[in-house]
């Protein structure tokens, strides 16, 4: 969901609105799917409910372990 904020996540507005998603899919026992950036984020939707929760991306996480490999290299 962007909604006119791409890229900013932590917008009240949006999390209003994400939260608002949630608390009808949790009324109607149906589970909700969050994207995450890291797992702090994903920790904070889990314990309001969110069911199913995605980390990251595949690109975060190669560029993280490549940076991890360079950064050792050094």
């Amino acid at each position: 969901i962007a909604y006119g904020w791409p890229g900013q996540r932590r917008q009240p507005e949006l999390l209003g609105i994400m939260e608002g998603v949630l608390e009808k899919a949790k009324a109607k026992n149906v589970p909700c799917a969050i994207l995450t950036a890291n797992t702090a984020e994903a920790i904070e939707w889990r314990d309001k409910g969110m069911k199913i929760l995605c980390v990251g991306s595949e690109t975060a996480m190669l560029t993280a372990a490549f940076r991890g490999i360079t950064d050792d290299l050094r």
